[in-house]
């Protein structure tokens, strides 16, 4: 649906905006996500009815972090919509109209809306993480419910958070990496956005881990210029400052040359990824001997998950035929799969890991090829973001 023909479907009258959601803060932009918000709570308050206790704006547009792009001659928002839809009860009915509601309206807006739905128990039983920590500071915005929906999320100070909190944003950054490795039609479109997310993303767990995170994405810039102490950390804080203006006005901002911007920008995520993760673990500071690495990355590993990757791992080094690696821990596997493919791609050993590690048989000699490797590791993503170990996960800076 054109956006000429979207304006036609809503009210003659934009409603007032409130309060600032984009990064830029361009009015006719801020208009047309108050457009997009209001209709969309209308439109689900209307289908979940008493079942929906609260719907709440969480994500880039609640922090006012979110990106704007000139689309169809109309400046307007190019970041997800990411809903959280606060439920009184649990149903497979419900879930099936969430994601009903979620796929027509992202088609309908040409934006990508994520809704999540959980119960208030849900939420208050899950372990503290960032997006815990910026909510219950206010970084929310309630659509539709009282005010009052999350007055229940206790204050958590970032360094009081799990050691494997920055971990996740490290994952999060490789795992946009090897997406754009695998997929060839469209690394063009979308790799320097997941670049420039990744640099975002390493800067903010560099912070997280040295106790010096702040809540304004501004801020956090200066922060990391001020605790550059190598010139890896001094490049991270030039490019999360480059990130930052590309996430502001990606159309204004998006490289000539995908290639170039990556042989320029991963050198470093790759140096700050695995030194911070050597830091917190003793992990190897290579791609291919972190992703072999014998113990936990993840604190919540179950023992009998772990015992399982460890067999992968141990036939992995010997050079044995590979095992089947199913049972492992989904994130111990998502982790190493995204290092491995998000910074040595181009290595055939690392390859063949990655496929022992994601289940793919071996089929003689031959390398998995690119597709065989994105469809798995997209399902082992999807598999742990459906885990409701976190129900306020999102895409820290929008998807595309």
């Amino acid at each position: 649906m054109s956006r000429s023909t979207r304006t036609v479907l809503q009210s003659d009258a934009p409603p007032a905006v409130e309060r600032r959601r984009t990064l830029s803060g361009d009015a006719d932009a801020e208009a047309r996500v108050a457009q997009d918000l209001a209709l969309l709570a209308a439109a689900i308050d209307g289908e979940l009815g008493p079942e929906l206790a609260a719907l709440i704006l969480i994500g880039t547009h609640a922090r006012a972090d979110a990106s704007v792009a000139v689309v169809h001659e109309e400046l307007t928002t190019v970041s997800s919509y990411e809903l959280l839809a606060v439920l009184r009860t649990h149903s497979r009915k419900l879930s099936s109209a969430l994601e009903r509601l979620a796929s027509a309206w992202s088609e309908r807006l040409e934006t990508r809306v994520c809704l999540h739905g959980y119960t208030l128990k849900d939420i208050l039983s899950a372990r503290p993480s960032l997006s815990w920590v910026e909510i219950a500071a206010g970084k929310y915005e309630v659509l539709t419910g009282p005010s009052s929906a999350l007055a229940a999320l206790y204050p958590v100070h970032p360094k009081d958070l799990p050691a494997d909190a920055a971990a996740r944003l490290l994952r999060d950054a490789a795992l946009g990496l090897a997406f754009s490795n695998l997929d060839a039609l469209g690394r063009q479109e979308h790799g320097p956005r997941r670049l420039y997310h990744a640099a975002l993303l390493c800067g903010d767990s560099q912070l997280l881990q040295a106790s010096h995170f702040v809540l304004d994405l501004r801020q956090r810039a200066v922060a990391l210029g001020r605790l550059a102490r190598t010139p890896e950390a001094t490049q991270l804080a030039e490019v999360y400052e480059e990130a930052i203006a590309y996430q502001q006005r990606p159309d204004l901002h998006a490289p000539a040359d995908y290639a170039r911007l990556r042989d320029r920008l991963r050198p470093c995520l790759v140096h700050v990824h695995l030194q911070l993760e050597a830091d917190r673990l003793g992990t190897p500071t290579e791609p291919l001997g972190y992703a072999l690495f014998g113990g936990r990355l993840w604190p919540t590993t179950k023992l009998l998950r772990a015992h399982s990757l460890r067999t992968t791992l141990r036939a992995a080094r010997r050079g044995d035929p590979p095992r089947d690696a199913s049972a492992a821990d989904p994130q111990e596997r998502l982790a190493r799969c995204a290092v491995l493919l998000g910074y040595a791609h181009d290595r055939p050993e690392a390859r063949r890991l990655a496929a022992d590690l994601l289940g793919l048989p071996r089929t003689g000699a031959r390398a998995p090829d690119d597709l065989e490797l994105l469809v798995r590791l997209h399902m082992l993503a999807e598999r742990v973001s459906r885990d409701g170990s976190d129900p306020l996960a999102m895409a820290r800076y929008g998807r595309g």
